[in-house]
């Protein structure tokens, strides 16, 4: 029996004639729960009650995603874990997750959250896919990860995301270095969430709508989304295409699209632009972050 990662696809062990079943063995899957981001209205947005216009593949309005759930060292620190060593300093943003039960039984913690520096490499890609998978005792990628057992507002143990063996899992003290909790701050991918007039068709006096994320200027898959309204909790989700059916006579509603209330005025055939009104600015609103699994052991046996 060989512990490893998803290698079986590599040419290596097709050479080799070696053939696997792959069992998870989610005993051995720590898992972190992702922290929520805040979306905010951005500042290029009409404001509410003028009429402006926009064509076809243009943004009507759009919200920025927040990372609220960061923090900084007071100062630095330096910290290492098995044959890995880093120096953290105060200009480091460390992101926020939330504990589970599971990856607090692996890395023997209280702790409610954990704060992670920037990932590491750990193995090169190609190292890694051919033999490093196998045989490491480490993902390809790696954290250095904080958490304040006494919530006394210092860190007072580090532990290694991407781990993969109990031992290195298993949160080691350091002393205790000062931390504190971030404002607002953007996403650093620069994730936006837009409303994009996609499509007119005004033979059927219909326009479509497409809620689509941007990051560094880019789209990527992201599907129907579900967000919350900060201040009251309420469920707001929506697929990622919406069809409007505007009205030659008169305007039509459409009321909480990304938390906002719009107006579509009028259409005009002959520029292609389509009026709308703002009739209120989305309140902030929230989205569960990813989950962060890590330490995956796969078993394989030949066939």
């Amino acid at each position: 029996m060989v512990i490893g990662t998803q290698v079986w696809r590599s040419q290596a062990f097709r050479i080799a004639g070696l053939f696997a079943a792959l069992t998870m063995l989610t005993a051995g899957r720590p898992v972190l729960q992702g922290a929520r981001q805040v979306l905010l209205p951005m500042e290029t947005n009409a404001p509410v009650g003028t009429e402006f216009k926009v064509k076809a593949g243009e943004t009507i309005l759009a919200s920025r995603f927040m990372n609220w759930n960061l923090a900084r060292l007071d100062a630095s620190v330096s910290v290492a874990v098995d044959r890995f060593s880093q120096v953290i300093g105060p200009d480091v943003d460390l992101e926020g997750f939330g504990a589970t039960p599971n990856s607090r039984e692996r890395m023997g913690l209280n702790a409610q959250r954990y704060y992670c520096a920037d990932k590491v490499k750990a193995h090169d890609s190609l190292s890694y896919q051919l033999i490093g998978s196998i045989t490491s005792n480490v993902e390809q990628f790696i954290r250095f990860c904080f958490a304040d057992e006494n919530s006394d507002g210092r860190f007072d143990h580090v532990f290694l995301l991407g781990a993969k063996s109990r031992e290195l899992q298993s949160a080691r003290e350091i002393d205790p270095v000062a931390f504190h909790a971030l404002d607002l701050q953007p996403d650093k991918k620069g994730t936006e969430f837009h409303l994009i007039l996609k499509r007119i068709e005004p033979g059927r006096n219909n326009i479509l709508l497409y809620q689509r994320p941007r990051r560094n200027g880019k789209e990527p898959w992201m599907g129907p989304v579900t967000l919350w309204n900060v201040a009251t909790g309420e469920k707001y989700s929506q697929n990622d295409k919406v069809n409007v059916r505007y009205s030659p006579n008169g305007p039509v509603k459409l009321p909480n699209i990304m938390g906002y209330d719009l107006t579509v005025k009028e259409f005009d055939p002959m520029t292609g632009e389509v009026t709308f009104i703002c009739d209120r600015i989305s309140e902030p609103m929230y989205h569960d972050g990813e989950i962060s699994e890590y330490a995956t052991v796969y078993t394989y046996s030949p066939w």
